[in-house]
């Protein structure tokens, strides 16, 4: 497994944003694919009410050289969608920048397979090579593949 060590990670920024009054996004979540900030969620199905969280793949570095805070960002980019909303109150910013598989054209060759070959030690996880780039899918797919071998194991 030292062929983990070729593949390479990519930053994930989340800013959680309180309002004072009430706001909400139609649905639990929405995607958005031109701006800095790719989805955004409705806390309220968490039962956090009057908070969105923005998610960035945006480095924090990124954002410091063009001179605004990720906050700040997710701010205007939120204003841009819902013009009416007012301006948040509170924020909260965590950055990590390790959070996910950063795909690239060479990553598949060194994504490594469920099966390590040692007793009963299995690999489940959207970096394994599921056929698909780093996603929720393939995290999942993963984890039913890392399931159904376990469960084979067990019948021999």
């Amino acid at each position: 497994y030292q062929k983990l060590n070729n593949l390479q990670s990519s930053p994930v920024t989340t800013v959680y944003l309180k309002y004072a009054e009430k706001v909400s996004i139609p649905q639990r979540f929405i995607g958005v694919y031109d701006g800095y900030f790719n989805w955004f969620f409705d806390r309220r199905y968490c039962n956090q009410k009057n908070l969105i969280a923005g998610t960035s793949f945006i480095s924090p570095e990124k954002f410091a050289a063009e001179g605004i805070t990720p906050a700040e960002k997710c701010q205007q980019e939120l204003s841009q969608i819902f013009p009416k909303w007012p301006k948040a109150i509170d924020t909260m910013t965590i950055s990590e920048p390790d959070a996910k598989l950063c795909c690239s054209v060479s990553s598949d060759i060194y994504r490594p397979d469920y099966n390590t070959g040692l007793p009963n030690c299995y690999l489940a996880g959207e970096y394994t090579d599921t056929g698909l780039p780093d996603t929720i899918e393939s995290a999942v797919k993963s984890g039913i593949k890392c399931a159904e071998q376990i469960i084979q194991s067990r019948k021999k």
